[in-house]
């Protein structure tokens, strides 16, 4: 009898375990996609801030060129080209790369959960759909700011090819 007693304890505690490292790991996996939602948010931050400084740029290169100030306009698009390609690298190879990190890390925990809970799959399934796509998210921003880079670039040169001929 007591041979069984101590049988059933030990199946017990190692249940009781198991339960608490499940328990862990969904903590974990909790705070993994919190990560991911934070680092998400802060590079939608980067390109709201990108967006709202070319726009205020575009606006004083605009007024430079109606002579309310005094900079020449290539000036100003210049400086927006540098911010703009400042919040690109920011974006890309900081934030994007953090992001990155904490998706990895999810799918990890996830392919470790999916025999014990099944529903938890909230990483692996976004990341699935973002890698059916012609596209990936990465192109995406290049895209996205490289585009916008470029015409910038073509403004600066317009601009100065306007001022040689303006002379």
């Amino acid at each position: 009898m007591g041979g069984y007693h101590l049988a059933y304890q030990r199946e017990s505690l190692m249940n009781n375990s198991d339960d608490n490292a499940l328990r862990l790991k969904v903590d974990i996996w909790k705070h993994t996609v919190s990560a991911q939602h934070h680092f998400n948010e802060l590079e939608l931050k980067v390109r709201s801030l990108a967006v709202t400084l070319l726009a205020a740029e575009l606006g004083a290169a605009g007024l430079a060129k109606g002579v309310v100030i005094n900079i020449a306009p290539y000036w100003i698009l210049a400086g927006a080209l540098m911010s703009w390609l400042s919040c690109y690298v920011m974006d890309r190879f900081w934030y994007h790369r953090l992001l990155c990190g904490a998706v990895a890390h999810g799918e990890a925990i996830e392919k470790e959960l999916q025999d014990l809970i099944k529903c938890i799959t909230l990483t692996t399934t976004i990341s699935n759909e973002i890698r059916h796509g012609t596209v990936r998210a990465r192109r995406w921003m290049d895209i996205f700011y490289l585009g916008v880079g470029a015409v910038l670039l073509l403004l600066i040169v317009i601009s100065l090819i306007g001022k040689g001929t303006s002379t």
